[in-house]
């Protein structure tokens, strides 16, 4: 039994429609890609952080990931407040971390840093991230990384790595030894676009300080570090 022309063409518009939306489904992929992973702080626990609408709702998750799987190289960080808890958050060689989304972009040239603000924050209680033994390709882009604070250690905000800050903004860091924003032993990180506002330390290097090693500041601003 042949089917009527009626019955062909529409199976052949559902089939068009059908295609199409793989077609706009692949694209989205490809441009958020599988080397990315997703992070927003108000989204529900037990997200895989593949998206948006399954992202991760913690940093420290995200990189864990990253650390088990070699092929994410990027997380992306929806506005909102993060806090590290107990210890500081710790970055990764090869993976960067991107702040500024609202949480429904699909390339990173449609983020507004000023607009949907990332604030990592030690809330006037904890140091905030560890460089730790890192290198150029760690890098931490689009922040306000704010009210680190430690009695104990050096770096009130970062201590150590050789990682690249890019459009971040240190302000009101605090320790009681050296180094209010960064501290370093060793390391050479590069600070790029950045603000440091506010900043204090006891001893030495209200902003950044180092002991055997070096930075880069870029078209930076600094403003009322003690």
């Amino acid at each position: 039994m042949s089917i009527q022309p009626a019955v062909q063409h529409r199976t052949a518009i559902l089939i068009l429609a059908f295609q199409a939306l793989l077609a706009l489904f692949a694209q989205d992929c490809l441009a958020q890609g599988a080397d990315t992973r997703f992070v927003r702080a108000n989204a529900p626990a037990g997200g895989n952080g593949t998206s948006w609408a399954t992202a991760y709702n913690n940093i420290k998750t995200a990189v864990a990931a990253a650390n088990s799987n070699q092929s994410i190289k990027k997380i992306w960080v929806a506005k909102g407040t993060y806090f590290p808890g107990a210890t500081r958050f710790t970055l990764k060689n090869n993976l960067a971390l991107y702040g500024g989304f609202a949480g429904t972009e699909t390339q990173l040239a449609q983020r507004d840093i000023a607009l949907h603000e990332p604030i990592l924050t030690g809330q006037g209680t904890n140091a905030i991230i560890n460089g730790g033994t890192t290198n150029d390709t760690a890098g931490v882009d689009g922040f306000t990384i704010r009210d680190g604070f430690t009695t104990q250690e050096n770096g009130g905000a970062v201590l150590n790595g050789s990682s690249t800050y890019r459009n971040c903004r240190f302000i009101d860091n605090f320790t009681a030894n050296s180094g209010g924003a960064w501290y370093g032993d060793t390391g050479t990180p590069r600070f790029i676009g950045c603000e440091f506002i506010g900043n204090e330390c006891g001893a030495g290097g209200a902003a950044s300080e180092t002991v055997n090693g070096s930075f880069t500041v870029v078209s930076c601003r600094f403003t009322g570090n003690t």
